[in-house]
């Protein structure tokens, strides 16, 4: 017999985004129905404001707009499938 663990969230489940510096750890966290894309780009284009080390994304990039919209997209998608009888789950790296 053969046994697998699966972990997988529903777009309920995600109440916050997390933007971690890479570099310092610091953290910002933004509730995810607050979320829009002016502010989704801010975050990536500014440098951490508590170590000033710069994210990597740049102004006017194909990288930041993709970054941005899926961000939002993750909000807006809760509002689609409410209601559905269809799911949409994300599998997850599950602990051992």
């Amino acid at each position: 017999m053969t046994f697998e663990k699966k972990c997988l969230i529903e777009l309920d489940d995600i109440l916050t985004i997390q933007y971690e510096c890479d570099h310092c750890h610091s953290a910002t966290v933004v509730p995810i129905e607050k979320l829009n894309p002016e502010q989704s780009a801010s975050i990536a284009i500014h440098a951490c404001p508590y170590c000033g080390t710069p994210s990597g994304f740049q102004i006017g990039t194909n990288e930041l707009r993709h970054f941005s919209e899926f961000s939002v997209a993750l909000r807006n998608m809760k509002g689609v499938m409410a209601g559905r009888n269809l799911k949409m789950r994300f599998g997850i790296k599950c602990e051992e």
